[in-house]
């Protein structure tokens, strides 16, 4: 529907003016300097004064129509509009544009601004510069938080299993109970164990109140829980509370840095993606600049192409090189994680006690780019103080993700101790390396080492997969040592090979200074939907050992 605007007094004072004008070439009654008076009783002015005049045009940018009917100022031959209008025509003015007293500016004093005035066709033709073009954003944006329905229920799960090994049958359940409903879920889980092994009875695992807000990305728990950390600390199971992110309740938000691939249309154009020579993307664009943030569906390195198709046919394609990982934050986003408690040990077992003191545990990490993660951890507990730093950094986005941190503890009576660690991780199509290296002083501890798991003093890993047809083939090399000061080294070999849908075939080959040598073989066989059977052969220290299973997945879409 098209409103006109009421024309006001002057303007039909002008009509009449006209149409008594031309009638007097043809009437005798016409006197000579006749006038007519406006409708508000004054005089209108002469031709020569009448410089101001009101329009109302439709804005086209680039031949196409952007805005109808905008009421347009026509003074001295200059085109007067209220900025607001122009920008909802779609462009993007300068923050430094002053309107005049009537809060409009003109045309022709927007620089970059390119125009055409056609009164026959009553509308104003824009040809707007770069500046002036809106920087469109195609691809992924940060979905909305969906409304959360707290409905009431009660679930019971349990999962059985049995063994008979020589004349030993051992039978157990895993059980628990859950309630849920507007106020959060509190469960309960527990293991029943019976059979020629003794000590049968139920043992309680977790009992737990939990509540989450998909709005903030916060959970809330208390009871029994594990505590979070990062790459380069030990979580710990207590009895305690708890509060943090959560990124799972919001499954469709991406959280790690996505890259951004920048072009130019100079005409509306469309915009196609092929991450490794696969279209992830296609969208339309108008004239001007924009920005594609597009999840690549690629861990590790790979290739971008933007190509931008014109309405002639003209394309333009652009290369650019990313790496995409799950170590880095999005640029804004913080995870955090902060527990109080008491610590609990022997978990699982008829030993399973809960500790006197209160201890404190507390992890942070934030993107400061999509480069740059920063991470922050510290836990305090009876004699033991920890605090750290670390960072996960990918020069220019591209080069694998660098990993260092430094942890630093302290207790009373006890010397200061340290921790370091560095590390490397780089994905390829054809191959990836990973390398790691940790160092702790032997007065190091945390808050594990209360219950008597001290810190590893040095560990070391390489590791290392090529791709080859139909699977691929890793090495991996490890090396720690504990505080028995005994070094223990491990050597492994892996090739996998897929034979589509009919097989899956994985043989290993380990030499370990402890565990001594090995190599074993596994054979994967899909039996439909729900079903698959496979078959492992494994030798060591002159040792065999063959098993062969059948297995019914859980039907998620019930039953």
């Amino acid at each position: 529907m098209i409103c006109r605007a009421r024309p006001d007094r002057t303007a039909l004072a002008l009509a009449l003016t006209t149409v008594l004008g031309a009638m007097a070439g043809g009437t005798a009654h016409a006197a000579a300097g006749f006038s007519l008076a406006s409708l508000d009783g004054e005089p209108l002015p002469s031709a020569q004064d009448r410089t101001t005049q009101t329009l109302y045009l439709d804005i086209l940018i680039d031949e196409r129509l952007a805005r109808p009917l905008v009421r347009f100022t026509l003074v001295d031959d200059r085109l007067w509009v209220e900025p607001a209008e122009l920008t909802a025509a779609g462009l993007a003015l300068a923050a430094d544009l002053v309107p005049d007293a009537h809060g409009r500016v003109a045309l022709d004093a927007i620089a970059g601004l390119s125009l055409r005035y056609e009164p026959s066709m009553q509308r104003v033709v824009l040809m707007p510069g770069r500046a002036l073009r809106p920087t469109s954003v195609l691809g992924y944006r940060m979905p909305a938080p969906v409304a959360v329905q707290r409905d009431q229920g009660l679930v019971f799960e349990y999962d059985a299993y049995a063994r008979s090994i020589g004349d030993q049958q051992t039978l157990s359940l895993g059980s628990g109970l859950r309630w849920f409903g507007r106020y959060g879920s509190l469960e309960g889980t527990g293991v029943s164990r019976g059979g020629d092994g003794g000590s049968d009875a139920y043992d309680r695992l977790d009992t737990r109140w939990s509540y989450s807000d998909p709005d903030r990305m916060w959970t809330w728990a208390a009871g029994d829980l594990i505590s979070g950390g990062l790459a380069w600390t030990r979580p710990v199971r207590m009895g305690g509370v708890q509060w943090r992110r959560n990124f799972g309740v919001r499954p469709d938000l991406v959280v790690y840095p996505m890259p951004q691939f920048s072009a130019d249309a100079t005409v509306p154009s469309s915009v196609e993606l092929y991450v490794n020579n696969v279209r992830q993307y296609t969208g339309e664009v108008d004239a001007g600049p924009f920005v594609l943030n597009q999840f690549p569906r690629v861990v590790g390195a790979g290739q971008a192409v933007v190509v931008v198709t014109d309405a002639l046919g003209r394309t333009t394609q652009t290369s650019v090189p990313l790496y995409t990982d799950y170590q880095r934050l999005a640029q804004g986003l913080s995870d955090f994680s902060f527990e109080a408690g008491v610590l609990r040990s022997g978990y699982g077992s008829d030993s399973d006690d809960y500790g006197d003191d209160v201890v404190a545990n507390a992890s942070w990490r934030r993107g400061l780019s999509d480069e740059l993660t920063v991470e922050l951890h510290g836990e305090s507990g009876p004699n033991v103080k920890v605090a750290g730093a670390g960072v996960a950094w990918s020069p220019l986005g591209r080069y694998g993700v660098i990993n260092a941190a430094y942890a630093q503890s302290n207790g009373d009576g006890v010397p200061p101790g340290h921790q370091n660690s560095v590390g490397y991780q780089w994905f390829g199509q054809l191959v990836g390396l990973d390398l790691y290296r940790q160092r702790s002083s032997r007065a190091f501890g945390d808050l594990g080492s209360l219950d008597g798991s001290a810190p590893l003093r040095e560990q070391d890993r390489a590791s290392m997969w090529v791709s080859v047809p139909r699977g691929s083939l890793s090495m991996t090399w490890l090396r720690y040592r504990d505080t028995t000061d005994v070094p223990s080294r491990t050597f492994s070999v892996g090739l996998s090979q897929s034979f589509g849908r009919y097989a899956y075939v994985s043989a290993n080959a380990f030499d370990d200074d402890r565990a001594g040598r090995g190599v074993s073989l596994s054979l994967s066989l899909p039996l439909g939907q729900h079903h698959d059977a496979s078959f492992s052969l494994d030798h060591q220290d002159g040792r065999n050992n063959a098993v062969a299973s059948v297995r019914r997945g859980v039907p998620y879409e019930g039953g």
